[in-house]
Order: structure tokens, then C-alpha cells, then sequence
């Protein structure tokens, strides 16, 4: 917790230790302060004032999530503004409380939230990451399914895989499933829910045909992101052709 005032300090202590959470709270009053702890010390959140005596407003985030780019940050301010607010989160805070308004149950659900959010974007990272070093190696194309609003991004060497003119698919699942083999398709389908469902990541392997009508077989493998309330938000995946293979 990086705070100055010595009575929100120990308000937000308060806070914390009515919390069903066990908290250990590591407190400083500036931020040279609390950047040279970051080096010396683990932390799993940070609880950021923003009004310090060494830096005043959006610059304070600026330069703590710089230095702290692993560790998800909560704004705790006692300006109530609603676009400083959307500001600070569009600059990557997982959260903006008002110290006035918020309780034990807020706070301590706000930390939970943060440190689940900054562990699923780890994941994208990494993930992201990985299929990036793939996509170099050749012929494996790469997907990001945004599950809610049915929308699929493709890599440009995934539409090759598909034998598609690049920028020429639609983006959505029911046009996707309609590429696969007529055979392969509700098994497909079926797979895919399964996954989802019992979030385990999809592994397959199943049959599409390119414009010129030839048969090519692809190898599937994704992983599936959920948010805090177990409800599936993202699957992020490879296809690759392994025709020459079989």
C-alpha cells in the first residue's frame, strides 16, 4: 500500500483485517519509496494513492505500472471522477475505488478480482507468445475466439492453412464450422462445447476441403480463458495441416 495519509492508512488496515481474507499489508508513503520495496520485496497486488508527496495524479500509475508491469494495481483515491476513473483503467488498473465509499467486502473482493485478472492476461501473454515463436516456424495459423461476442480473429497464415483469400473470413463461429469436412462437423462442434464445458484444452484432429475441393487434414490444439465467475470468455488456439502426414 502506497499512501500517505496516515488515517487512510489505517482505515484501509482496518478494512482489511475485517476481511474474511488473511492480508499481510507492506505500507510506504511515497512512491521512491514503494519502488525500491518492489525489488527487494514479493507482492501479489499494490494499493496506489495517486496524491502522494513525491507525485500527483495520473503520472503516480504511470510510473508505478511501468516499474510493476507484473503486478495488477487498485487505484485507491479519495477523487471521485468518473473519467479519471476509466482513465486510470484504460491505462491498465484493475480497479478504482473511492476510499470514502468502499468497505471490507469491497476491498477485499477488488484484490481477489485484480489478482485473477493480471494471472489471465499472464496467460494470454504467454500463450500469445507461443504462437507467435509457431507462427515463424511456418504453416501453423493461430486464433482468438472472444466467446461472448462470437467474434475469431485469424492470423494470416491460419486463412492459408483454410486456403482462404487473406481478410476473408467472416470472423464467426457458425462460418468457421461450416469449413469442416460435412462428416467431421458435429463431432467437431460437439468437441469444442465438451472443452469448454469441462475446461479441459481441445485437442483434434478432423478434415476440411479448400476451394479447389481437395481434402486436407488439420490438427487442432486451444485453451480456453475463463473470468472470475467461471463463465468462458476466450479460447485461444492453433490449426495446423498435417495432411502430408496421414
Amino acid at each position: 500500500m502506497v499512501e500517505d495519509n496516515p488515517g487512510d492508512a489505517r482505515l484501509i488496515k482496518e478494512m482489511l483485517d475485517e476481511a474474511d481474507n488473511q492480508f499481510e499489508v507492506f505500507h510506504t508513503t511515497r512512491l521512491d519509496e514503494g519502488l525500491k520495496y518492489l525489488v527487494m520485496k514479493s507482492f501479489d497486488v499494490i494499493l496506489l494513492d495517486l496524491c502522494l508527496p513525491d507525485s500527483k495524479g495520473i503520472d503516480t500509475f504511470n510510473i508505478m505500472n511501468y516499474n510493476a508491469t507484473d503486478l495488477p494495481i487498485i487505484v485507491l483515491t479519495g477523487l471521485k471522477d468518473d473519467i479519471f476513473a476509466v482513465s486510470a483503467v484504460g491505462r491498465g488498473a484493475q480497479d478504482y475505488l473511492v476510499k470514502g465509499e468502499a468497505n471490507s467486502k469491497v476491498l477485499a473482493r477488488s484484490i481477489k478480482y485484480a489478482i485473477e485478472r493480471k494471472n489471465i492476461e499472464k496467460k494470454l501473454n504467454e500463450m500469445g507468445e507461443r504462437f507467435h515463436l509457431a507462427q515463424k516456424a511456418g504453416g501453423i495459423g493461430t486464433f482468438d475466439w472472444n466467446i461472448q461476442k462470437d467474434e475469431i480473429i485469424w492470423s494470416e497464415e491460419l486463412e492459408k492453412v483454410y486456403s482462404l483469400p487473406t481478410g476473408s473470413f467472416s470472423g464467426k463461429y457458425e462460418n468457421w464450422i461450416q469449413l469442416i469436412y460435412p462428416e467431421d462437423r458435429q463431432r467437431v462442434d460437439e468437441e469444442i462445447k465438451k472443452s469448454i464445458k469441462t475446461r479441459t484444452d481441445w485437442n483434434d484432429f478432423f478434415r476440411i476441403t479448400w476451394q479447389d475441393k481437395s481434402v486436407h487434414w488439420i490438427k487442432a490444439q486451444a485453451m480456453t480463458v475463463y473470468d472470475d465467475e467461471g463463465r468462458p470468455i476466450r479460447m485461444i488456439g492453433v490449426n495446423f495441416d498435417v495432411t502430408d502426414l496421414i
